[in-house]
């Protein structure tokens, strides 16, 4: 017979019911308790916010044990609801899940440790051999904490969880707050709950995309401007905000850090002008949004990242959407009724327009320099008048004709 073999066969014959009657089930959870608040909860929180519910859920725990070693419940069937809602309140408390686990490696070792006190007593009063009652116990005991430990972990999930939506809840409703003028004098505590500092300089960001893949573009875009300071939030649409605190005026090379950050993270995003104090973290939401209008009603034309002051013309028409109508009509009229305004008329003139020359539109375009005189004579005449007496204006007008809003309106 092997050793292994006779050690399994002498572990299944030992009978370990008669060690419950001497379990002390108060004096032992009064034991784990204190191990627990000593060693591992009271390093990060108040014991005493912990203590009542702990007290509750060793005593069910120690009351369980002394069932199960006795017989009178199978492991499977053990259950300890104290023992869940201690876990729903850590979660509650904010204590992190690392603090959470090592409780129970505590607690584990601090139970082992007198369970082979109890084992030690009992066979110097009856001479059972305490390796073999030590070895018999390792299956009840470790399964024991495992099954408790499971249910634990998932009562301490959904509470934190729970936890983590009500503080958003109150953060988003704090930012509308300050974004709708209520909350006027936020103070020193707002932004400590917020972790973001409202006196200094502000960018505003609207950004498309999935939780996880916002975040790490904010985390992206943090690294590159070497901030620290940001709020990210989801609107009820889904759409995703976010503020980023600068220590000062956004410099030429912060800009294009932050540019290339967010493309290379594959972000649509469109970010606002930079205002500071709590007034500009307002208003460079503000521009933010409307940037973002703008680039949703380009679509596929407008780039993956706008800036506000790259679309300021568009952002003005979208208040004033009868006026940016006339201008069009003034400067293209004729040329949109006679369907001169083509996709290939509109791309000649805005090449023209962008590169103050003939030669500049033919490279940008890839096309002969007599074309584009050609294109742009012809609908010089259909205009009835010099292109390069009204540059700005057409210019305007050009750029407002591909909001598709207008387009629409006008035909095009």
């Amino acid at each position: 017979m092997s050793v292994e073999h006779s050690a399994e066969q002498r572990r299944d014959t030992v009978d370990l019911r008669p060690l419950a009657a001497t379990i002390d089930v108060d004096a032992l959870s009064a034991h784990l308790t204190e191990v627990m608040l000593d060693e591992v909860y009271g390093q990060v929180i108040d014991p005493d916010v912990l203590r009542a519910p702990l007290q509750r859920a060793t005593r069910e725990k120690a009351a369980c044990l002394v069932g199960l070693i006795a017989g009178d419940v199978a492991l499977e069937d053990v259950d300890a609801p104290s023992s869940l809602l201690f876990a729903a309140e850590v979660g509650r408390q904010g204590v992190s899940e690392q603090v959470f686990e090592r409780s129970y490696r505590v607690g584990q070792e601090a139970l082992w440790d007198w369970w082979m006190d109890v084992v030690q007593r009992h066979g110097h009063a009856t001479g059972a051999p305490v390796i073999d009652v030590a070895r018999a116990s390792i299956p009840l005991l470790f399964g024991f904490v495992d099954r408790l430990l499971f249910g634990s972990l998932a009562a301490y999930h959904g509470a934190v969880a729970e936890r983590r939506q009500s503080l958003e809840h109150r953060r988003l409703r704090l930012v509308e707050q300050l974004l709708d003028g209520t909350l006027t004098d936020p103070g020193v505590g707002t932004e400590r709950f917020l972790n973001y500092a409202l006196d200094g300089h502000h960018l505003a960001g609207v950004i498309d995309g999935g939780e996880a893949d916002r975040r790490r573009v904010v985390a992206a875009l943090k690294e590159a401007c070497h901030e620290r300071d940001s709020l990210l939030f989801s609107r009820a649409d889904g759409i995703g905000e976010l503020w980023l605190g600068l220590r000062g005026p956004m410099t030429a090379a912060t800009r294009q850090a932050l540019h290339a950050a967010a493309a290379d993270a594959g972000a649509r995003l469109a970010f606002g002008d930079v205002d500071r104090e709590l007034a500009g973290f307002r208003r460079t939401m503000e521009s933010a949004r409307n940037a973002a209008k703008v680039q949703a009603m380009l679509g596929d034309n407008a780039p993956r990242v706008i800036w506000a002051d790259d679309v300021r013309i568009e952002i003005l028409a979208l208040g004033d959407a009868r006026g940016a109508h006339a201008l069009i009509r003034r400067e293209l009229g004729p040329a949109i009724d006679e369907g001169l305004l083509t996709a290939r008329m509109h791309a000649t003139l805005d090449a023209w327009l962008t590169t103050g020359s003939y030669v500049g539109a033919a490279a940008l375009l890839g096309v002969h320099e007599q074309t584009i005189r050609q294109r742009l004579r012809r609908l010089e005449t259909t205009l009835d008048h010099p292109l390069h007496e009204r540059r700005t204006e057409l210019h305007v007008a050009l750029r407002l004709s591909r909001l598709p809003l207008l387009a629409q309106s006008l035909g095009a």
